[in-house]
């Protein structure tokens, strides 16, 4: 939204556990997806790159290849650790979960249909972003992303990108595969965000910007 600078995986088996991290009651959204109410104590601006959240590398056994993170807020609940086998596992499931339940909206009108709505990115962004705005479902809920991410070509067909999760400040944050899927808001008090990259070739599916996932 504010300011986003905004690849298939292998298939797996992998099972997915259900989103089970609370959700305060939302009284408004984040950025050019609302404004989140700031939290109590601001949360420290990452400046130092460090574990598998921020750091620079490839992963996975080649899946995923990260850059260095942007000057961005990044919220990851292990602290920074190193990526595990585990977590590559849960990746594939959870990007696998997502890139099923979402491949409906590779038609926009379908996205339309579902009460998505332009946000209010500026004319030729790179990606524009649709919100579902009466989204209540849970935290990372693959089957329920509150926004989608398209870009539109010359003649004004939309090709959808990838799909994003935000929550206010406060959400308990769901981190389906650990450090690799790290939320980050823009500004300490705007609402957290995760994106799942889903366009052919990406290099990081769970890149913060899409500079990151090209």
């Amino acid at each position: 939204m504010v300011g986003m600078d905004h690849g298939a995986p292998p298939h797996t088996t992998n099972a997915i556990q259900p989103p089970v991290a609370t959700r305060p009651p939302r009284t408004s959204l984040p950025g050019n997806v609302g404004v989140a109410s700031p939290p109590a104590t601001a949360p420290t601006r990452t400046t130092i790159v460090r574990g598998g959240s921020t750091h620079a590398g490839s992963y996975c056994n080649g899946w995923i290849t990260r850059v260095a993170a942007p000057q961005l807020t990044i919220y990851d609940n292990t602290g920074g650790r190193a990526v595990t086998a585990s977590d590559c596992a849960n990746a594939h499931a959870f990007y696998n979960a997502v890139a099923a339940a979402n491949a409906k909206y590779g038609n926009i009108n379908v996205a339309k249909a579902n009460n998505f709505r332009p946000g209010s990115d500026p004319a030729g962004q790179y990606i524009q972003h649709y919100v579902n705005w009466n989204n209540t479902a849970g935290v990372a809920d693959p089957t329920n992303p509150e926004g989608l991410a398209y870009h539109f070509d010359a003649a004004g067909h939309a090709t959808l990108m990838g799909v994003y999760f935000f929550e206010s400040a406060g959400t308990t944050l769901r981190q389906p595969a650990g450090p690799l899927t790290a939320w980050h808001s823009h500004t300490p008090t705007s609402s957290r965000m995760l994106h799942v990259w889903l366009f052919a070739g990406c290099r990081d599916p769970f890149a913060f910007m899409i500079s990151g996932a090209m």
